[in-house]
């Protein structure tokens, strides 16, 4: 019998990804439920975007049956991911068929994989490792993952020199401005720094480095965002005048991003902007009552 944890997910993640065709990079991982149900989310790094491209991968002891056909469902429903992999020692025909018709019906960027995992000797030894066998996986999957590879190589090739410039550009913004970039990891390796105002309300800083264009904007995204993000976008563009066209309310300022000497203006931009955003929300924030 396999057994399915913590460890488990780390050490075999790569060899998923091997079997699967694409890269996998873990993102977050969920402690075993009462029925033994272990839940892990990956990404696979098309873009140096951490919440794009996720992949919820769901494992259990045993045979396959329809709660973790329901689980998987479940986490697609509250993750902004496209890709499923159910993973389980013994497959029923039924389920099988489930994965296939998922295939099939829902639209085009969603992928479903059904794999089966066993137990095999490692030569010799004692000790036993882990083995995959994809039973269901989507009808175009193979074309489809030697695209992604390509993708994710050219990505991790540009990624080196793009993350030079990023770091490079927020190195400097945090020698004159360094209150404002506390917690923020050192390295500074993306484009984007989020900066939370208040609970569910947090701002975002951009930098382009090859858009030639620096901004900031009320964020959307699922991992920052709250049922009041549109109220706080409308509020700011009433108040800011904001014409960015994004679901939130931003604002950008164009100049060339890889000119170094263009650096000390847009960072005094980037902060001003930053503060007025700031004070809008705090202000609105004051208004309504969610905050003293």
């Amino acid at each position: 019998m396999v057994e399915f944890g913590k460890a488990w997910e780390v050490e075999n993640l790569a060899l998923l990804s091997e079997v699967i065709g694409v890269p996998l990079e873990l993102r977050e991982q969920e402690e075993k439920t009462a029925d033994d149900l272990a839940v892990i989310v990956a990404r696979i790094p098309i873009s140096d975007n951490p919440n794009e491209n996720l992949v919820v991968i769901v494992n259990q002891l045993g045979q396959s049956d329809l709660a973790q056909l329901g689980q998987i469902l479940t986490y697609l429903s509250v993750r902004p991911a496209n890709t499923a992999i159910w993973i389980t020692e013994e497959f029923a025909q039924t389920h099988q068929q489930a994965i296939r018709w998922l295939n099939e019906k829902t639209p085009d960027d969603f992928d479903f994989f059904a794999v089966k995992i066993e137990a095999t000797q490692n030569g010799d030894s004692s000790l036993v490792a882990s083995a995959f066998n994809i039973v269901e996986q989507p009808a175009n999957w193979e074309p489809r993952s030697q695209a992604i590879q390509a993708v994710t190589r050219g990505h991790k090739e540009g990624l080196k020199e793009n993350y030079a410039w990023c770091r490079a550009f927020w190195q400097q913004y945090a020698q004159k401005y360094p209150e404002e970039l506390i917690g923020h990891a050192p390295n500074f390796r993306t484009t984007n720094l989020y900066h939370k105002i208040i609970d569910g309300v947090c701002v975002c800083q951009v930098f382009f480095d090859r858009n030639e264009m620096v901004g900031v904007y009320l964020s959307a995204n699922k991992r920052y965002a709250s049922a009041r993000t549109t109220e706080f976008s409308e509020v700011l563009r009433r108040e800011l005048v904001l014409n960015w066209e994004t679901k939130a309310g931003g604002i950008a300022k164009g100049g060339d991003t890889r000119n170094p000497a263009n650096w000390p203006e847009m960072i005094d931009w980037l902060h001003d902007r930053l503060e007025d955003f700031r004070r809008v929300i705090l202000a609105h924030a004051r208004e309504t009552g969610l905050i003293e």
